[in-house]
């Protein structure tokens, strides 16, 4: 799972990721080199938290949904918006305004 699932796409966005089996502390094993990519962009910065948690934060950037993908270590996990991912929000038409067209029509409305 990610947390927040949407963001608008003018802002940076930190990513809390969720999931299993993103590796453990040990004597041996003390960090982890994270990545994410949301598509073909890289993340600002990413940091292993823990087994379950990874945090990623991305730049602003014109996006529809994206594939979310974590790299840990080489071991690669993804996740699609649609399966509890990430997603930027889709812009959003709040008004049209019409102004000095013909009554009958054949205007252009931009």
């Amino acid at each position: 799972a990610v947390n927040p699932r949407n963001s608008p796409p003018n802002e940076q966005v930190t990513l809390t990721v969720l999931g299993t089996n993103f590796g453990i502390k040990s004597n041996f094993q003390t960090d982890y080199s994270a990545n994410c990519y949301l598509e073909d962009q890289v993340s600002k910065s990413a940091s292993w938290i823990s087994e379950s948690s990874c945090f990623c934060t991305f730049g602003p950037q014109n996006a529809a949904a994206s594939n979310l993908r974590l790299n840990l270590n080489g071991l690669i996990g993804s996740i699609r918006p649609a399966s509890g991912g990430f997603a930027y929000d889709a812009p959003e038409i709040t008004d049209v305004q019409a102004q000095d067209l013909p009554a009958a029509g054949g205007g252009l409305v931009s």
